[in-house]
């Protein structure tokens, strides 16, 4: 009887140890994955905060590189690959969107302070879009 019960004890602790290494295996590949998405949306909205531009005779004059902004659609395609779909091509209308009002800026048809407003509302676009709970949750998603 003793020896039943050492022998039901060793299995029960080898089964917890394997589970809780799993399971922690599992919570650390979901935090991963979320912080892997805050980050590409941080990335996004990166170059909406460092417009370097003044305005000019009624036209924009920017100092922003075209690298700044196609970091937006670099993200876009990175949410895409990890498998959040609609937030890729929210993002790569918020690209669209931003490369749109820089034209209608140089050509003096979006004054400094509307482009301001417009990438805040874009910023804030971005910041509230979610993640695709089976591509953060799934144990079999792309990592």
């Amino acid at each position: 009887m003793v020896m039943d019960d050492l022998v039901f004890l060793g299995l029960s602790a080898i089964g917890t140890i394997v589970l809780g290494t799993l399971s922690g295996l599992y919570s650390g590949l979901v935090v991963s994955r979320a912080a892997q998405f805050n980050e590409l949306i941080r990335q996004a909205e990166r170059p909406l905060k460092r417009f370097d531009c003044m305005e000019e005779d009624g036209k924009v004059i920017f100092r922003l590189r075209t690298d700044d902004v196609r970091a937006i659609g670099f993200a876009a395609a990175d949410l895409a690959a990890n498998g959040h779909i609609q937030a890729s091509v929210a993002v790569t209308a918020v690209e669209r969107e931003i490369n749109d009002a820089i034209l209608k800026a140089k050509d003096g048809r979006l004054g400094y302070v509307d482009l301001e407003n417009s990438a805040l509302l874009l910023r804030h676009r971005l910041g509230a879009l979610r993640p695709a709970r089976l591509a953060i949750y799934s144990p079999f998603a792309a990592p």
